[in-house]
């Protein structure tokens, strides 16, 4: 039985989606792990030794030596690269990708449509290696079982302390501190802050569920929890997927969140708060109503509120032309595509092609520095964070109602900007 590696990189973002692809290809078959990439990820590979290792779109040295240099040399593996952040402007993300060590190690590219896949072909990537195959994220709406998400949102509300009778105000921050210009992380930390108080102070009536970035800094949560400590209705809650929000709530407000995309999808109201600086790219501003004034934020929600809301048909155009252009197709099947693009690699044969540039010492140094940090990790308790347990899998999976025994026939078309596989009649 082959065996796939799938390297989850936050579970908040991914374990949702990326349970049900481990399920589907199970049934193909393979004998396919979840593996945390913040959690002891490359010894967990050595152990596993997989065939196929499914990575997240890498861009340090660390993680490429444990993740595809060691286990192409001593497992001839073949690497497939997903990204769980493509969109923006242009070619999107793709340039922040760009490291010609890991593209020329890397043996398959799955893009979510044409715009990423032309943002890799411009930094090199030959056309032959990519897979245009559609969102994961974007298409678990297919899955959703209506019977079961009516009682989601009691079973959430008991598990969260939030009320489940009230309209709940979803809040994706993504204002992350870095280690350049503290002083712009702190004014617009500021300034969001306080939307998120008046908003809160107006509708005492609303739960606001304030979802901090799975990368916040573990030092900031308690600066939250004093920031936010006399509103009863703001709620600080890390845990769930995204998903499981967005189909909960009424409202979903954002700076520059690329979440946007996928509630837009389900048939979320966004809107999107500018701070101040003006320094940031706020990709989504032709699709997703954004606003410079709170006041003026506040006023298009309370319409929302009162159910006299309406989008204005530039967004709504503006959106469609956007799924064209970053979305192949949004039409659930991206898991199954994704399995027949296995069986495809799998028949076939790949040259193992490994570029190596580095002594077997500082490989050695590597491991030595994840156990290290492993160790540091089960110290501040962090390890939980990050590790996948099974019954976490079951959990997801229990929110969706798959037919993991559906499977079609596909051929493989090749195109300008890479390979797609269009269904068979």
């Amino acid at each position: 039985m082959k065996r796939i590696a799938i390297i989850i990189e936050l579970k908040e973002r991914e374990l949702s989606f990326l349970s049900i692809l481990k399920k589907k290809l199970e049934f193909n078959g393979y004998n396919v792990r979840l593996i945390p990439q913040r959690s002891f990820s490359g010894t967990r590979l050595l152990f596993f030794k997989p065939d196929f290792i499914l990575i997240n779109g890498l861009r340090s040295k660390y993680n490429f030596i444990k993740q595809i240099l060691v286990p192409k040399i001593l497992f001839k593996s073949k690497i497939i690269s997903f990204y769980t952040e493509q969109v923006g402007k242009d070619g999107g993300l793709a340039k922040t990708y760009d490291n010609p060590e890991i593209f020329n190690n890397v043996d398959f590219h799955i893009t979510w449509g044409e715009k990423f896949a032309e943002g890799l072909i411009n930094l090199g990537i030959n056309k032959e290696k990519i897979w245009i195959l559609g969102s994961f994220a974007l298409d678990l709406p297919f899955f959703q079982d209506v019977e079961k998400s009516n009682n989601i949102k009691n079973q959430t509300a008991l598990k969260y302390g939030l009320d489940k009778k009230k309209k709940w105000i979803l809040i994706a921050d993504n204002i992350i501190r870095k280690n350049k210009h503290p002083e712009l992380y702190n004014k617009r930390r500021d300034e969001f802050n306080q939307l998120i108080k008046s908003i809160a102070q107006k509708y005492s009536n609303v739960e606001i569920v304030f979802r901090p970035h799975p990368d916040t800094a573990k030092g900031d949560l308690p600066i939250f929890i004093k920031c936010f400590k006399d509103y009863d209705n703001i709620k600080i809650i890390s845990g769930g997927h995204i998903f499981l929000w967005i189909k909960l709530s009424k409202a979903m407000i954002i700076w520059r969140s690329t979440s946007s995309v996928e509630a837009w999808r389900s048939g979320l109201e966004i809107f999107c708060y500018r701070t101040s600086d003006k320094e940031s790219d706020y990709w989504h501003e032709d699709f997703i109503p954004s606003f410079d004034k709170k006041e003026d934020l506040i006023s298009a929600l309370e319409q929302l509120l009162q159910n006299k809301y309406v989008l204005d048909s530039f967004y709504d155009t503006n959106r469609k032309d956007y799924v064209r252009d970053w979305f192949y197709s949004i039409d659930g099947l991206s898991f199954d595509r994704f399995a027949a693009f296995i069986k495809l690699i799998d028949d076939s044969t790949c040259k193992n092609k490994i570029c190596n540039n580095y002594s077997l010492y500082t490989i050695f140094l590597v491991y030595v520095k994840e156990v290290l940090a492993g160790i540091l990790s089960l110290l501040n308790k962090q390890y939980k964070r990050y590790n996948v347990k099974a019954k976490e899998v079951e959990i997801e999976l229990s929110y969706f109602s798959t037919d993991y025994q559906k499977s079609n026939d596909y051929s493989k078309v090749e195109k300008d900007n890479g390979n797609y596989l269009i269904q068979k009649q």
